[in-house]
């Protein structure tokens, strides 16, 4: 260098840095260790040496810029060979996934030796976060069958495991987590409990409470002093009061109950003064992985345009896929000015906005009807909330833009289209610990045809009415008996989902408005929806058929068209279903 020397080694599969002299180079260590990241990037830049490049690619990694990683580490891969060439690309690659590239990392890996089992679990791995979980099983299962002597091994037989978790074949998960327990003797006792642990909720997802609860003890008493065991405990106390309350139990057998007497008539079932319909699906489309078009990843979101077309958010993808009522692809928007979108809402006008979690916080993203980018704005600091897991957004019909966020003090921030806050309204739960504070004030919300908006509490069975001033129409209680035993407990809001540190029911998922002037509500857990009147009040169950295919019932998003259909998005296989929920058919 201009002043002092680096000199770079090989060391096994690492790269190892010797620097001598006081120059550059010590003042960008110097920096380096005082985690002055930028310092460290402005004197290593002057030096203008390829010894530093190496350095200088994982500081730009790590201050997040991206792109200037990635023309570093290339310069390397160019002019490297042998060991030097194979970190570079491992380092691209690495570049790739954290931009969420994720089939760039895949052709980079394409480049390296497939057969190491460092690749092909960095490789699975990619896989795994496109989505594509099937092609991830494969990558693992090469690992576990070729490399068996591997560290790595142990990991990918887990990683089996969670990938048919992902895709809904619990007992195939089950199956694949006791092998890696089998196979795998010398697991140390931290790594045991946790598949132990793993297995056990596994079979409380499939409603196996009792095995699920015996598992879950074996950790307690196994393995009493690692952190799964504190989980577990939990586990076990939500399992009580949730699974094994006998009025739950009596709810379930009522449930089965009567989708059996609505199948024998064919006909729905009034019960309690409420009608109860069958809910028939018909597919419309799905993710295809060797389809562009159709190959979602992470998706978030689902909404229909007042022309009925259907919006994909393929937040993996940073894009929005556009599809007509019957499935056909029309257009794909915004890939090239979003980062992490989140939702999709539509103004008076037909132009597009789309809630982006931004690198530096939240922003709405406005594109016109034929997908051309018109602008954007951002809005003021702090978490958004929603559904369970995603921000959402809804659009009245001045153009306003409501988004939930209780950080600011009150349930509802309103913005206009050029980025003005408008109002804040709403009233709060207001709880010192962050994890309560978010779930207790997340509601799932959208505008009915009459122009109000309508908000329901995740976690509490609370429904709001707003009208176009903000003011509170109403505040009720939602009286359904599956739920209704929960707040007896005097107000102590308790689950299995949640966040981490604070366990909370989440009773709703999703909202869609009706062509009545009601909405349509997702439950959770169950393959339950319900129908509430222009006044609130619940007029209709609606239950997915019991004979189909359980991995399809699992719905995350829903939507509903001007006829009055019902779109339903599954979370684990990605498609697309309609139902006709006013008649069951």
């Amino acid at each position: 260098g201009k002043e002092g020397r680096v000199e770079v080694r090989v060391k096994g599969e690492e790269l190892e840095v010797e620097i001598d002299g006081r120059g550059l180079v010590y003042e960008a260590v110097e920096a380096l260790w005082g985690k002055d990241y930028e310092k460290a990037i402005s004197k290593l830049e002057e030096l203008e040496d390829r010894k530093v490049w190496p350095m200088l690619g994982l500081l730009y990694e790590r201050v997040g810029e991206y792109d200037k990683a990635l023309g570093v580490l290339g310069r390397l891969v160019d002019g490297g060979s042998g060991v030097v060439r194979r970190w570079g690309l491992e380092e691209v690659a690495g570049v790739y996934l954290a931009e969420g590239e994720y089939s760039k990392a895949e052709e980079v890996y394409d480049r390296l030796n497939r057969e190491s089992p460092k690749i092909l679990m960095a490789l699975g791995d990619t896989h795994n976060k496109m989505g594509d979980y099937l092609k991830a099983i494969e990558t693992y299962r090469k690992i576990v069958e070729s490399h068996p002597e591997s560290y790595l091994a142990p990991q990918a037989q887990y990683k089996i495991a969670l990938c048919y978790r992902r895709l809904a074949e619990l007992d195939r998960a089950i199956e694949e987590a006791q092998r890696a327990l089998d196979d795998y003797p010398e697991l140390n006792v931290d790594t045991r409990a946790m598949i132990e642990c793993f297995i056990g909720e596994l079979y409380i997802s499939k409603q196996e409470f009792l095995k699920g609860k015996e598992k879950l003890q074996k950790v307690i008493h196994s393995y009493p002093r690692t952190r799964w065991a504190q989980r577990a405990k939990a586990d076990i106390e939500n399992l009580k009061a949730i699974h094994l309350e006998p009025k739950v139990v009596e709810w379930r057998q009522n449930i089965e109950s009567l989708i059996h007497e609505i199948m024998t008539c064919g006909r729905p079932v009034i019960r309690d003064g409420i009608e109860n319909v069958l809910l028939r699906p018909h597919l419309i489309f799905g993710c295809k992985m060797d389809d562009p078009h159709m190959a979602f990843r992470m998706p978030s979101s689902m909404k229909l345009d007042p022309q009925d077309n259907i919006y994909i958010v393929d937040t993996g993808n940073r894009r929005i896929v556009k599809f007509d009522n019957a499935g056909k692809f029309l257009q794909e928007i915004g890939s090239d000015k979003l980062s992490k979108p989140m939702d999709v809402a539509f103004d008076p006008e037909g132009n597009i906005y789309v809630l982006d979690a931004g690198r530096l916080g939240f922003q709405i993203v406005i594109f016109d009807s034929n997908g051309r980018y018109l602008n954007k704005f951002d809005l003021e600091p702090g978490p958004l909330e929603g559904g369970p897991g995603y921000p959402e957004m809804a659009i009245d019909d001045r153009g306003f833009v409501y988004v939930n966020q209780p950080s600011q003090g009150s349930l509802f921030s309103v913005y206009s289209k050029e980025g003005k806050k408008i109002a804040s309204f709403g009233n709060i739960v207001d709880y010192d610990n962050p994890a309560q504070h978010r779930v207790l004030n997340s509601v799932v919300f959208c505008f009915d045809s009459r122009g109000f908006l309508n908000a329901l509490c995740v976690s509490r069975p609370i429904f709001r009415r707003y009208d176009r001033n903000f003011r509170l129409v109403f505040e009720k209680e939602v009286k359904a008996e599956e739920i209704e035993w929960l707040t007896e407990r005097r107000g102590r809001i308790e689950g299995v989902r949640g966040s981490r540190g604070f366990r909370s029911v989440i009773y709703f998922q999703d909202i869609a408005p009706t062509n009545d002037g009601g909405v349509v509500v997702k439950l959770i857990p169950w393959r339950i929806f319900y129908w509430f009147d222009k006044d609130g009040n619940l007029k209709r169950r609606l239950i997915i058929d019991r004979d189909f295919d359980p991995k399809e019932c699992y719905i995350k998003e829903i939507a509903t068209d001007k006829e009055g259909k019902l779109y339903g998005f599954t979370a684990f296989s990605h498609r697309i279903y309609r139902y006709d929920f006013q008649t069951g058919r």
